[in-house]
């Protein structure tokens, strides 16, 4: 699958980590928006309710093998805890992404950008290659960031 636009992001989580008020109230789908998934997967997308007691998080869904997640995490989830867990998850090593808020970490499909006070992941789940997958997501991720408060 080809970009389609410069600055898309595939599937992920944004997390919150202590706040002022602003960044208390953002919403994960203000950050990666449906036009944009869509771009990315290359279907029209849905986007389930949030679960209560989950994670603040956005979920744009092609199909069940298809997906962009954006999740913003609570205070006291600290950046290297969120990483280790992907490490585990995924079975694989983080990479460091330079140029992305003040650090960014992607480990496979998941990439976490801090700009404090926010922490955010994107998660991308499609079958593209990974180098395209990491494109995505490196592309997605600045627009997020460009959404912050």
């Amino acid at each position: 699958m080809r970009l389609v636009l410069p600055l898309l992001l595939l599937t992920s989580c944004v997390a919150l980590a202590a706040g002022e008020g602003s960044v208390k109230e953002l919403n994960a789908c203000d950050l990666i928006l449906d036009k944009e998934a869509v771009a990315v997967l290359g279907k029209p997308v849905t986007v389930p309710a949030q679960k209560a007691g989950a994670l603040p998080s956005c979920q744009y869904r092609a199909t069940a093998l298809e997906s962009i997640t954006v999740t913003l995490y609570g205070e006291g989830e600290p950046f290297e805890k969120r990483i280790e867990w992907a490490e585990m998850t995924w079975g694989k090593k983080q990479e460091p992404v330079p140029g992305l808020g003040d650090r960014a970490v992607r480990v496979w499909r998941q990439l976490f950008v801090e700009k404090k006070p926010v922490l955010f992941a994107v998660t991308l789940v499609h079958p593209m290659s990974d180098d395209e997958a990491s494109k995505h997501l490196t592309a997605l991720a600045k627009l997020a960031l460009s959404r912050l408060p």
